[in-house]
């Protein structure tokens, strides 16, 4: 039997990326980019309330009302959005991947950063349940450094794949001029509205 047939995307994807997003790909894409989406919402809504300075003005209830309406928004409209960039950019890299493709790509890139959600979900509720205690900020920033860093790697070795890149490089170039459009998009929007 193929190895690539038998692999569990949700193992596999953290040791053999390429392998993983081509049987993804292959399959139905759209599922994993909308499942992965709203897990990753939730995750970036949970982790923002992590902490004593965005909890104070909201009760527990406001905040799971607030994680569970808008994060799978957020975690669909950015990656679906920052899609589009790489899509744009790594045509002029010779980037030849699918917007779908790219969005999955992009979204099992997310995988180490939702596995980090059973710890932000404990951090919320031990700040309401014992206002008092707070887990030290160097935990949690050393494990979201360490997700954050694995996500990036990860999703490097997808867009390689998806976009036809025989280099991490040119995955890498892809990744970074799609992010520098953002504050450019963000300082004509601003540009714009002040001389209406």
């Amino acid at each position: 039997m193929d190895e690539i047939k038998i692999l569990n995307p949700w193992l596999s994807i953290w040791v053999q990326p390429r392998e993983t997003i081509s049987r993804i790909t292959a399959a139905q894409p759209l599922k994993m980019v909308l499942l992965l989406g709203v897990l990753t919402g939730i995750e970036l809504c949970f982790s923002f309330f992590s902490s004593k300075e965005n909890i104070d003005q909201f009760s527990l209830m406001k905040v799971l009302l607030i994680v569970l309406l808008a994060g799978p928004i957020v975690g669909i409209g950015w990656i679906f959005i920052f899609s589009a960039l790489i899509k744009i950019v790594g045509y002029f890299l010779g980037g030849c991947g699918t917007i779908l493709n790219i969005c999955a790509a992009v979204a099992c890139g997310n995988l180490p950063i939702i596995c980090g959600l059973p710890f932000s979900i404990l951090t919320v509720l031990l700040l309401f349940k014992m206002p008092a205690t707070e887990i030290p900020a160097f935990i949690q920033t050393f494990m979201y450094a360490i997700l954050w860093i694995w996500s990036f790697f990860i999703m490097l070795n997808c867009l390689m794949q998806v976009q036809g890149f025989f280099s991490l490089w040119r995955a890498f170039a892809n990744v970074l001029l799609a992010e520098l459009i953002i504050p450019i998009l963000l300082f004509m929007a601003a540009g714009f509205s002040m001389f209406k």
